[in-house]
């Protein structure tokens, strides 16, 4: 679990989990954030940090079958 405690969210809290079915490994992520300033927070989410969030995961995503080539057993959500 990730919770941060001081940084640019109001609140940020995100949580890994790992299910195994057979031979596969479902990797879960969890993610509860606030961004401040009401409308303008919510507009830059919609602009800039929702990509963002994506990108990371998207990241992660290329690095883990970078180190796992073979991910036929792995299903990442």
């Amino acid at each position: 679990m990730d919770e941060q405690l001081s940084g640019p969210y109001s609140f940020w809290h995100h949580t890994h989990r790992f299910e195994a079915k057979g031979r596969c490994t479902r990797i879960i992520d969890e993610i509860r954030y606030l961004l401040p300033f009401g409308p303008l927070g919510r507009l830059v989410h919609t602009l800039v940090v929702r990509r963002q969030i994506e990108g990371i995961f998207a990241h992660r995503r290329r690095v883990i079958i970078e180190e796992f080539p073979d991910t036929s057993h792995l299903s990442l959500l």
